[in-house]
């Protein structure tokens, strides 16, 4: 357990730096976003997906206030400074019709 833990921080870490965070995926990752039809399958495209929801669509550095990590599941709670309406960080963007806007 204390290994998921550490993968699933150094991935969180990973991802606030902008920096590698599609290695700590699996081959046959799934990436989907809650309320959208966005859904990626393998590394190469959860990597770009998250890329668009964070870098891409909006300026989103998370900061991390929370990690489960329990039967090889994790689970995160974060709070999106700069947040605009509805709890969205400022759009860059087109959002392809997704509810983010």
């Amino acid at each position: 357990m204390e290994t998921e833990r550490q993968v699933m921080q150094d991935y969180l870490d990973a991802l606030v730096r902008r920096a590698d965070y599609p290695r700590y995926f699996a081959e046959d990752v799934v990436a989907t976003f809650e309320g959208t039809d966005y859904r990626a399958e393998g590394r190469e495209a959860a990597g770009q997906l998250i890329w668009y929801v964070h870098q891409g669509a909006f300026d989103a550095k998370p900061e991390v206030k929370s990690l489960l990590v329990d039967g090889g599941k994790a689970a995160i709670e974060a709070d999106r400074p700069g947040a605009g309406g509805a709890g969205w960080p400022r759009l860059r963007g087109d959002t392809a019709g997704q509810p983010w806007g």
